[in-house]
């Protein structure tokens, strides 16, 4: 089984839209491109642990950059295998250098 773009997230819209109730947000660059990827665990652990109050750090400081990504086309079991040799939760879903989706663990359950 493969994603395919009916199985995208409700809500998300081409590029780097917004979708609401995200644990995980995409970074993109000006021209739409993947830059990063921030996420709670991000915020917390780079920001709050550290004594920073959240509404003044950049997100740059924080993100993840250059994030492990699938297609629409990876096979399941591929994107099971990258989170788990990545040790991530969740993977933007790249389609000609635009992010189109996320896949989660829950996705997978």
């Amino acid at each position: 089984m493969s994603l395919s773009r009916r199985r995208r997230a409700p809500g998300w819209r081409r590029g780097c839209g917004a979708a609401t109730s995200w644990a995980a947000l995409p970074v993109c660059a000006a021209d739409g491109t993947l830059a990063g990827i921030v996420t709670d665990r991000d915020i917390v652990t780079r920001c709050v642990a550290a004594g920073e109050e959240p509404g003044r750090v950049p997100v740059r400081d924080i993100m993840s950059p250059a994030p492990s990504v699938i297609t629409p086309e990876t096979p399941i079991s591929d994107a099971a295998r990258l989170m788990a040799q990545r040790q991530v939760r969740r993977l933007p879903v790249v389609e000609q250098g635009h992010v189109v989706g996320m896949l989660s663990l829950g996705d997978l359950a």
